[in-house]
């Protein structure tokens, strides 16, 4: 029941394509995966750069050809193009993204203050904060390191603000944290999603298992 495409860094007019197909099909799918937006982003400014390279192309390093301002913008634009398309699309949507942790110093008074920032991962800094506001469900996923060498993680979802990341949320009655430790057997996310939504809220979860 899971179709899916494969591309290189190369192929982001694929993408592009593939987007307009779920667009155009919203009746086709249950919904639409983009794993993940750090791909996005190398893909847009392969995109960008491939099209400006040769004797146009004036910033290199040896064999490696660098990225232009221009190169920048199209990231923003080629990923902002994408989330407006997909904006629209009557189906669920689910992008899957990296976090980059920023920790940087800021004077108070006469001493120093260390600030930590993180964002999800994209070649530019202007896009990343975008990002989050095209989505009604941000959630965190964290392993936790095992106290006893040898043991497996777990794996925990947080879908309220936290320290990690304030900008996770979630329109649905879920708890702040949920245990996702895969199991043998085990029930997988959507399944565990919807089942904490039962518990909380009975008639929500009526609502939403009409088709």
């Amino acid at each position: 029941k899971i179709d899916f495409d494969s591309y290189t860094p190369k192929e982001f007019g694929k993408v592009w394509d593939k987007v307009g197909w779920h667009t155009d099909h919203p009746d086709k799918c249950w919904g639409g995966i983009l794993d993940g937006l750090t791909i996005l982003a190398d893909m847009t400014m392969e995109y960008s750069m491939g099209l400006s390279s040769g004797a146009a192309k004036a910033l290199k390093v040896g064999v490696l050809d660098m990225p232009e301002i221009q190169d920048y913008k199209a990231e923003q634009r080629g990923i902002s193009a994408v989330l407006n398309e997909m904006r629209d699309y009557p189906r669920h949507f689910i992008l899957t993204a990296h976090l980059v942790t920023t920790v940087y110093k800021i004077k108070v008074g006469n001493k120093e203050e260390e600030r930590v920032e993180r964002s999800v991962v994209t070649q530019g800094r202007k896009v990343a904060p975008k990002v989050p506001i095209y989505f009604d469900e941000i959630y965190l996923f964290q392993p936790t390191t095992p106290a006893v060498m040898g043991d497996l993680p777990k794996y925990e979802i947080f879908t309220a603000p936290n320290e990690i990341y304030p900008e996770c949320r979630s329109a649905l009655s879920l708890p702040s944290k949920i245990d996702w430790t895969m199991k043998p057997g085990g029930p997988g996310l959507y399944p565990t999603i919807f089942e904490e939504v039962k518990k909380a809220s009975p008639e929500l979860y009526a609502k939403m298992m009409e088709k």
